[in-house]
């Protein structure tokens, strides 16, 4: 019997054919190279040499809840992608069994044991497209997955880069509230020894209690981005572990070639993403066109039926049959659906399209931020020792009488805010930097 329906199988499967259009990734009409006529800097692949930091983005691939939702979805479309894939074979079951009339038709009881086969062949491969289906929504959502990587990554930096700004601002602010202090006890002494006026005494107190305004807003702050990180990382914020720095540095820099080949975009997980929802949409069209044509089946039967148990294993019985599924008239319905089905391949191809655009653009955008980043850092560094020089000399003639007060204070706010604009450069070249990371499809 089963070897019959084997011979059968074989015997159609040698005239089955798998219609429709194989998938090809759209050609996009993009540049050689991006338009970066500087050499440029950027980590490279150990883009994040700083360890704590590295140990929280480990804990965040590990704990964080997105990530770890979308591994559960990798694992689902495994699931599902198995479930599609079974239907190419054939399926087997086994009934047992028994059965008793009664009434004037009674006769005598029954007793069944067997064993069914059920397969539909896949004639013009539409079994064959929804298994290709299935496999690229499978890798849409690895990709999926990789894209949520890729942003964890990117946050977690960004997230710890703007906490260490933070406490970098707020020992500014404690360095010049001491030197303000200083600046107020001073200023008392000459005011009591009769060498100023009581306006500069005054004046100092200000700048103390103005200095020490800031410090509220920048602890504030400081708590907030502790918890955005810890929310991250899938912890409370009280269990971050101590984040002491001396400074906040700039980046470790390696050089880039003058350009970087587009084809690195290939590399980002959201264009991959986009193109397995492309190869799907295209399966997808493949599997309503076959949805036009017959569908055929076979089953089978084999067992053992009989009216008394003594006689249960001597009475076997077998059955084959095929059967043949034809649409004949639906109002146009398998037409439309192909119809459709062509139309979400049509949006999924403008999609993909588009999103390799996008991503060519936001890593032509990185490379120009990161080189001006570090023109303005630079400037900045310059700006800090000019001001520096400034407020010793405006010190030196304060005391020397030629200079008032007012200059000294000047001199003090114009040092401040260098650094806070320094502090905040540096920063910039690190977010800028990650931007890069992120545009580029981080280490993929």
């Amino acid at each position: 019997m089963i070897r019959y329906i084997v011979a059968l199988t074989l015997v159609l499967g040698c005239f089955s054919c798998q219609l429709g259009k194989n998938f090809q990734r759209p050609e996009v009409d993009l540049p050689l190279s991006f338009n970066n006529p500087d050499s440029i800097v950027s980590y490279g692949s150990g883009m994040f040499n700083d360890t704590l930091l590295t140990s929280l983005i480990d804990r965040a691939l590990t704990h964080n809840f997105d990530m770890r939702i979308a591994y559960s979805k990798i694992r689902e479309m495994a699931e599902q992608r198995k479930v599609s894939r079974s239907e190419l074979f054939p399926q087997i079951d086994v009934r047992v069994g028994g059965e008793k009339k009664t009434g004037h038709s009674a006769g005598t009881p029954k007793l069944f044991a067997r064993g069914e086969v059920s397969w539909e062949l896949d004639f013009w491969g539409n079994i064959r497209w929804q298994d290709e289906a299935a496999l690229a929504a499978y890798m849409q959502t690895v990709e999926a997955a990789n894209v949520v990587r890729l942003l964890l990554i990117s946050d977690v930096a960004r997230t710890y880069y703007e906490l260490l700004a933070l406490r970098e601002e707020a020992a500014i602010v404690s360095q010049t509230l001491e030197i303000r202090k200083e600046s107020v006890r001073l200023s008392k002494l000459r005011f009591e020894g009769g060498l100023t006026s009581e306006t500069s005494y005054k004046q100092s107190l200000v700048e103390m209690a103005r200095t020490k305004t800031y410090l509220p807003e920048l602890e504030k702050k400081i708590a907030l981005k502790k918890s955005e990180l810890a929310f991250l990382i899938g912890e409370y914020r009280f269990d971050l572990p101590d984040i002491e720095i001396d400074s906040l540095q700039r980046p470790f820099f390696i050089e880039i070639p003058v350009g970087l080949p587009s084809t690195l975009l290939e590399r980002r997980p959201d264009i991959r993403q986009s193109e397995q929802a492309l190869r799907k949409a295209s399966a997808m069209v493949n599997v309503r066109y076959t949805d036009r044509f017959p569908r055929f089946s076979l089953t089978g039967q084999y067992g053992l039926t009989s009216g008394s148990l003594k006689d249960f294993l001597s009475i076997p019985t077998s059955l084959i049959s095929g059967g043949i599924l034809t649409p004949v008239f639906d109002m146009g319905k398998n037409k439309a659906e192909q119809a459709a089905a062509q139309a979400v391949y049509e949006q999924a191809e403008l999609s993909y399209r588009e999103s390799v655009m996008a991503a060519f653009q936001e890593v032509d955008d990185a490379l120009v931020s990161v080189r001006k980043a570090g023109e303005i850092t630079e400037s900045q560094q310059q700006l800090v020792e000019t001001a520096i020089d400034y407020l010793q000399l405006a010190n030196l003639q304060y005391l020397n009488g030629v200079v008032k007060y007012l200059d000294v204070l000047d001199a003090q706010r114009q040092l401040f805010d260098a650094r806070i604009a320094l502090n905040r450069a540096v920063l910039d070249e690190h977010l800028c930097l990650i931007q890069l990371y992120k545009a580029l499809g981080g280490d993929s």
